[in-house]
């Protein structure tokens, strides 16, 4: 056989093997894909059953039920809970809805959500309910509407004829979030703030006086000092295990809802009862500037003494927030704030972080990307020992709602 002939049969039998190969490749990476797009996992339960967990939302059928799975084997373990507060809305005679509020996990969302359905919103006259600021939402003096508690007979059984939902978050993810929201900014510093620097050996008069510079860790400590000490059930609402303020074995969501798939999970709920109008226009772009707004608003209104915090600490506070929330870029400096006066307003802020926004903005994946960075980070600076102690004040957290106890990346 001449040579040319048999090299170019060699050369044809290389290229089908690569294109043998080629496909596999691109197969085996597209199951890949399609199998990490649904965040699917396999887990083996005390009995060594295999079940497949399906974190990704209730967007189908097979996300929702796993949820409520998850939640009753959890509770066959009947350990302790208790149910604090839960918001009613009833649409019309056949739809009534039923909300159990839990800090941390998106719940001034939905309380704004519930005052408008109810049409409470202080007398002001709103649009949206996003029109409705943080502080009012969450003003117990100027509000109409009914909590409900599961320990009132009557209320319990008017409960039972709604369809009842809830929101849940990984322990670690809210723990981080309560931190940044009440102690890096300055919603606590003279409360929880004072009393964790009063722990700290040779804390400085300033530290003592303001509260100001607590560390995620010395905030890991205490919340396990706490929980030792007085018992999971009596710590802040704003990190109480939600085993102790929404037991989903006493409440019975239909649908459980997660703070990682907020807004798709959102936008079933809202199908199911028929009231998706009040979600028009809530895009991403929208949400991320009404939580600016918000959050902007809320710190200005508790705006720590000049010894403290000067105006320009308190921007440079809350740009660090966006920047761990997501919202803009971790590259931003803060060399955009320079041109604000001493004594800026709310407004003027806002429209700086704006800017900013504008010219940094990514997608919702990359954001979640940056704020995950920033929370292994922080987690990275807690010893392990100190982490093994506070994953068990979540324990059953992590068991009614499916999430990992000892990620990887933040267990150094």
């Amino acid at each position: 056989m001449p040579v040319r002939l048999r090299l170019k049969r060699v050369v044809i039998a290389i290229v089908f093997i690569i294109m043998v190969l080629g496909l596999v490749f691109f197969t085996d990476l597209h199951s890949i894909e399609k199998f990490s797009s649904r965040d699917v996992s396999i887990n083996v339960t005390r009995d060594d059953a295999v079940y497949i967990n399906v974190p990704s939302d209730l967007s189908t059928e097979l996300g929702r039920k796993s949820r409520i799975a998850q939640m009753q084997r959890a509770c066959e373990m009947k350990r302790e809970g208790d149910t604090m507060n839960i918001l009613v809305h009833v649409h019309e005679p056949s739809v009534r809805m039923s909300y159990c509020v839990v800090a941390k996990a998106g719940c001034t969302f939905w309380i704004r959500i519930f005052r408008f359905l109810n049409n409470d919103t202080g007398g002001h006259i709103v649009r949206t309910p996003w029109e409705i600021g943080r502080i009012l939402a969450h003003d117990t003096k100027h509000r109409d509407m009914k909590m409900y508690r599961l320990q009132n007979e009557e209320d319990r059984q008017f409960l039972q004829t709604t369809t009842r939902f809830m929101f849940a978050r990984d322990p670690f993810s809210r723990l981080w979030s309560a931190y940044v929201d009440k102690l890096m900014l300055p919603n606590y510093w003279h409360s929880t703030g004072r009393e964790i620097v009063a722990r700290r050996p040779n804390a400085t008069e300033r530290s003592l006086q303001c509260g100001h510079d607590v560390s995620f860790r010395e905030f890991v400590q205490y919340v396990v000092d706490e929980a030792t000490e007085k018992g999971s059930k009596r710590l802040n609402g704003h990190w109480r295990p939600i085993q102790y303020a929404c037991d989903p074995c006493k409440f019975q969501p239909h649908f459980i809802g997660k703070q990682e798939t907020f807004m798709t999970d959102t936008d079933v709920i809202l199908k199911e009862l028929g009231i998706q109008h009040v979600l028009q226009g809530y895009d991403r772009n929208v949400r991320v500037r009404d939580e600016i707004n918000i959050l902007t608003r809320f710190n200005f209104g508790f705006r720590p003494h000049p010894s403290c915090a000067t105006h320009k600490d308190l921007f440079k506070l809350l740009w660090k927030a966006f920047q761990i929330n997501g919202y803009i870029s971790p590259f931003s400096d803060t060399s955009a704030l320079e041109g604000l006066p001493e004594k800026a307003g709310p407004d003027q802020f806002i429209d700086v972080v704006y800017k900013e926004l504008e010219r940094t903005w990514t997608d919702g994946r990359l954001g979640s990307l940056n704020k995950r960075q920033y929370m292994v980070h922080a987690y990275r600076g807690v010893p392990n020992s100190l982490l093994e102690k506070m994953a068990n004040v979540y324990e059953m957290d992590f068991e009614y709602f499916g999430y990992e106890k000892r990620p990887k990346d933040l267990f150094g």
